[in-house]
């Protein structure tokens, strides 16, 4: 993985997740207008100042960041946006289990696992 594993633990996630339920009219009309929002801009700052020092200490290749970026913040984006779309039906606790299950990488599928 190549975000730190305590990115995505409910002692990290569920602030976020409370203040995305409890202003939840605000994200869901953030998350339908976000072109008109100029959302890429605010993830590119959250990119150089959040997320960069955490890709520089696991030494990932500048030539894969944006990739490796793309695809965790669109994908954490996806997950929150449906379930904005749900009224936040779904339990803080079953969508942070969601956010661990589809960024972890079991150990005996890693490349370097003996």
């Amino acid at each position: 993985m190549f975000l730190s594993p305590k990115t995505f633990t409910p002692d990290y996630l569920t602030p976020y997740l409370s203040y995305i339920k409890n202003n939840k009219r605000l994200f869901l009309t953030a998350t339908e207008n976000a072109a008109v929002l100029e959302m890429d801009k605010s993830y590119d700052r959250m990119f150089r100042h959040v997320f960069t020092p955490i890709l520089d200490r696991y030494g990932v290749l500048q030539q894969d960041r944006p990739y490796i970026m793309a695809f965790y913040i669109r994908g954490l984006m996806a997950i929150i946006s449906e379930w904005l779309k749900n009224d936040c039906t779904d339990s803080i606790t079953y969508v942070t289990g969601l956010i661990q299950q589809c960024v972890k990488i079991p150990q005996s599928e890693t490349p370097n696992a003996v």
